[in-house]
């Protein structure tokens, strides 16, 4: 890897995800969230 734009993928698999209830899409993939966004939301 010789270049700054070289990339590594990992699969999702369910042990990436155990745990997660909430999945939040964002322009680089999906962002796993354990708290409920009501939950996330009072924190903000």
């Amino acid at each position: 890897m010789n270049s700054l734009h070289d990339w590594i993928t990992t699969p999702v698999t369910a042990d990436l995800l155990h745990g997660a209830l909430d999945l939040e899409r964002t322009a680089h993939g999906v962002l796993p969230h354990r708290l409920p966004a009501r939950a996330r939301a009072q924190c903000a």
